[in-house]
């Protein structure tokens, strides 16, 4: 069966082998899996990597296989299936997740594509989990900026470009795209520095550029009044897509709150 770190995470039911989420698959709504859980990366616009969860805790590849299984055949399509890992490829295991995936599809068609974050530590087996997957998936590369003071202020100068800019490479032939996120709004970024990322990530061949704004997310570094104060970060509150509805009779809706000026760049 290959690598597997463990079971930590086990001890929480399945809501899929429970039935909790068959009312869900009933109505075809977007499956979304998780095979582990934390990122060992400390990016300042995040919350995956605080220290209650930079300690990778993984689900048992039994289970994740039966999880799979179990809404493969469930007797639905789903038009894609979502995978919530912080960063999937991390591990060699990821390898033989991704077969069985193929498997699956291949077997039941019960879905048609697959979204996930992958890994941003970019090792050579993430090749096969892009083989492997083929067209269900696109090739996705965080780079957020390409300038090398920004990188330093998010806390991402352990993430080599040209590491993530070898899988694009790679993969080429196997994924039907290309994709990354580019922020805006990072501290120490300029207008100039902005663009030239934008530019560098296309002469890479990324095909889909998705970003925008920085969110500032409650407990990340970046959310913090140090952070604001040193950098002059001002913010401004939104609606977005999915953030309203009626419930039990009442409006009910939850706002971002994004960059939208800083010290080296103005709203």
């Amino acid at each position: 069966m290959g690598e597997d770190t463990g079971k930590e995470l086990d001890f929480i039911p399945s809501p899929y082998l429970t039935g909790i989420l068959d009312k869900f698959l009933d109505r075809e709504m977007i499956p979304i899996f998780e095979t582990n859980r934390g990122c060992p990366f400390s990016c300042t616009f995040c919350v995956w990597g605080i220290s209650a969860l930079n300690k990778l805790k993984t689900v048992s590849l039994e289970r994740v296989y039966a999880e799979l299984d179990y809404v493969s055949h469930y007797g639905r399509y789903f038009p894609h299936i979502y995978f919530a890992d912080a960063n999937f490829g991390i591990l060699k295991r990821d390898v033989e997740i991704a077969q069985h995936i193929r498997l699956l599809y291949d077997t039941t068609k019960a879905f048609s594509a697959v979204e996930m974050y992958w890994s941003k530590s970019a090792q050579p087996h993430m090749l096969d989990v892009g083989k492997a997957l083929g067209s269900l998936s696109h090739t996705y590369v965080a780079f957020q900026s390409l300038d090398p003071e920004v990188l330093k202020g998010m806390k991402r100068t352990n993430i080599g470009i040209d590491r993530l800019s070898f899988l694009i490479e790679g993969l080429r032939e196997y994924s039907h795209s290309a994709q990354t996120d580019i922020l805006l709004g990072s501290p120490g970024e300029t207008v100039e520095s902005h663009l030239r990322s934008l530019d560098g990530v296309l002469s890479f061949g990324i095909d889909h550029i998705r970003g925008g704004e920085i969110q500032l997310l409650p407990g990340s570094e970046m959310d913090t009044q140090a952070t604001r104060d040193e950098h002059q970060i001002k913010t401004k509150y939104r609606f977005f897509e999915g953030c309203a509805g009626l419930y039990r009779g009442e409006l009910v809706y939850e706002l971002q709150e994004v960059i939208r000026a800083t010290s080296t760049m103005t709203e």
